[in-house]
């Protein structure tokens, strides 16, 4: 296959899954009432099995062509990729576990590779940009306006089991939009927050009037990430912003101002929180589901304990699909709340090094490069990760950021 039909085809596919994926689950609900399992599956993962097809014809066309450009930012992903694929065949507790460990832990990471070896002009590099905000967006205005609905009416729409009155802190309701839960939805909508203040996207013309609708757009994400009552998003919130006002914004007296205005919310917060009794207390522990985290962390940190006896399974880990969203599905194995301490137990201090090498090796060329929006997004979704299984249980973001930083970060690109 040419070159430029495959970078073509790569830069439709990218764009469709993009506006697609946030939609995954409510579309495969809806679609399992009225067909067969296997098939709401594959109509809805469609984009599986092409990523597969797409990387081999760009191998072959890679090295057809003998192009191997910017194969140093290609080397963490790729080692990556063939350590999960040797523990689904050698070290996994069974294949099909092994797999279904793979497909969740480095769907993303496929996405990347293929994008980082297709050519996009910056007009196609923009429309992705602006395709994921404008979805971003989307989702959170559903957010807000979802809190003046009935509860579970998603149910109406002829989706069960899914959305609004679903999820609860205590007696509080999460808003959820159409992710599949608000962990999901405020992980999802923060590297928007970051993107749509410092990478204007090229539906917004210059101008004051660009200015003030970027600015009204920022404060409807945050106002979801806020009303998701997620803990770990309101983390890595943070954390984009301390990075900002650390490694982007070269004003001294505006880093001081920005430093003063997070310190002044965060002390509200600790104050709400001290102050507030137990329902507030609860609000931001989550009441049981605290005891729950501290439980799988306790475990977590045994097993990785036990393990130091353990040499080959401390360096290369049970076996992919051993932790984190597989272990939910298969009922047995570890559930550590963190994606970090999943990578730790499924592949070893050989699979960890090497995700936190590919992550840090990104971050460099991203702020090296100036691009500042997705260089705070990756860190704010690396904070997530810390308390979450983010990389691995919420495709939406996984899929769509590493879309974006692939197709920016091929070094020849227009």
């Amino acid at each position: 296959m040419p070159k430029k039909i495959l970078d073509k085809i790569t830069y439709y596919f990218a764009l469709i899954v993009i506006v697609f994926i946030p939609f995954q689950t409510p579309i495969q609900n809806f679609l399992e009432k009225r067909l067969s399992p296997s098939l709401s599956f594959w109509l809805t993962h469609f984009y599986e099995p092409v990523i597969i097809f797409l990387l081999i014809f760009a191998i072959i066309s890679n090295v057809a062509r003998k192009d191997f450009s910017n194969w140093k930012a290609k080397i963490p992903p790729i080692l990556l990729v063939f350590l999960g694929l040797a523990s689904v065949f050698f070290i996994a507790t069974g294949f099909s576990r092994g797999l279904q460990g793979f497909r969740f832990d480095f769907i993303g990471v496929l996405f990347f590779l293929i994008c980082s070896v297709a050519l996009m002009q910056k007009a196609e590099k923009k429309t992705l940009i602006s395709a994921y905000i404008f979805v971003a967006l989307i989702a959170s205005v559903w957010a807000i306006i979802e809190r003046f609905l009935p509860l579970n009416y998603w149910q109406l729409l002829g989706v069960p089991s899914f959305g609004w009155g679903t999820f609860t802190v205590v007696s509080v309701y999460q808003s959820s939009a159409f992710l599949p839960g608000p962990n999901q939805l405020g992980s999802y909508l923060l590297p928007a927050v970051f993107l749509l203040i410092l990478n204007k996207p090229e539906f917004f013309k210059e101008g004051i009037l660009s200015k003030i609708t970027r600015a009204v757009g920022s404060i409807l994400l945050i106002s979801a990430i806020v009303l998701t009552f997620s803990r770990a998003a309101l983390v890595g919130l943070i954390l984009g912003v301390v990075a900002y006002i650390i490694f982007i914004e070269k004003s001294r007296k505006r880093q001081a101002l920005y430093a003063v205005i997070l310190l002044a919310v965060v002390a509200i917060m600790a104050s709400y929180y001290l102050s507030g009794g137990r329902e507030a207390r609860d609000l931001f522990t989550h009441g049981s589901s605290q005891a729950e985290h501290e439980t799988a962390l306790s475990s977590s940190l045994t097993e990785i304990g036990r393990r130091f006896s353990e040499p080959f399974k401390l360096t290369f880990g049970s076996g992919i699909g051993d932790a984190g969203p597989a272990a939910l599905k298969y009922a047995d194995g570890f559930i550590s709340e963190s994606w970090y301490i999943q990578l730790l137990l499924e592949l070893g201090i050989i699979g960890l090094a090497l995700w936190l090498y590919f992550i840090f090796v990104t971050l460099i060329r991203l702020y090296r490069d100036k691009n500042a929006g997705l260089f705070l997004g990756l860190i704010s979704v690396s904070g997530v990760a810390i308390f979450l299984h983010t990389w691995a249980d919420n495709p939406a973001v996984a899929i769509t950021i590493f879309i974006l930083i692939g197709s920016y970060l091929y070094e020849n690109s227009n």
